[in-house]
């Protein structure tokens, strides 16, 4: 498990995910995870995938290594591979969470955003406390403009671990198509919803940061009648 915490920290791109069943990890050739591993670890994926070959080549049925090889992938840019490798991975192991995941974000960065949110949701089928799955969603709900939804979506994934948006996870990158500035937005309604006013005039902050150019609206939002005489949110909206 603790190379599966370490494999998590690895990725540069956070609403990727490569856990699997402890169970399936145990199975998986120690030399294959340790050569893998370190240089994924080192942000060098093209000779991981090589490595993760091999032990595919070894152990064809494993579907932790089909989802570890599919992350390499993708994260090299290599999308058509890498949703190879995650049918693969789910043709061995059809519950596979975080799999369905991990296809979403392919089809995320492919702009295909209703294929997204499906694969989202078959996650979340399997397994409904994954709050990278949620936020996921959200995601891919912001870019189709159901913005309702996204926030819905990004809601659950707070509830489920407060920090899930927290840069110094990693998670706070996004997947390709993401409006920072409107994520931020949204964050800041859900906190101010939920009478957070300082986590709400921060992700407001950090929305005008990242140049969101309809800040300016929270001040004819209903979900901000609380801060309306706060003077960091008159400054901020005005």
């Amino acid at each position: 498990m603790r190379q599966e915490r370490a494999w998590v920290a690895v990725l540069a791109c956070g609403m990727l995910t490569v856990a699997g069943s402890a169970r399936s990890s145990d199975e998986l050739s120690p030399q294959a995870r340790s050569r893998a591993e370190q240089l994924a670890a080192k942000g060098n994926y093209r000779a991981a995938i090589e490595e993760y070959r091999r032990a595919v080549g070894e152990t064809p049925n494993n579907a932790v290594l089909q989802n570890r090889l599919g992350v390499c992938y993708q994260m090299t840019g290599n999308l058509g591979a890498a949703l190879k490798a995650y049918e693969r991975a789910l043709k061995l192991n059809p519950g596979y969470a975080e799999v369905y995941n991990n296809v979403g974000t392919v089809q995320h960065s492919r702009r295909k955003y209703r294929k997204a949110v499906d694969a989202y949701r078959k996650a979340l089928e399997s397994k409904p406390s994954m709050a990278t799955a949620h936020k996921n969603l959200g995601a891919a709900y912001l870019a189709l403009g159901e913005l309702d939804l996204g926030i819905t979506a990004f809601q659950e994934a707070l509830r489920l671990d407060p920090t899930a948006f927290d840069s110094g996870k990693g998670e706070a990158v996004g997947v390709s198509g993401l409006n920072p500035g409107l994520q931020h937005f949204m964050l800041a309604k859900i906190h101010a919803r939920n009478g957070d006013a300082e986590a709400a005039l921060a992700c407001l902050k950090r929305a005008q940061d990242a140049g969101f150019r309809d800040i300016g609206k929270a001040a004819g939002d209903p979900d901000f009648k609380g801060l309306v005489q706060d003077a960091r949110f008159v400054t901020l909206t005005r």
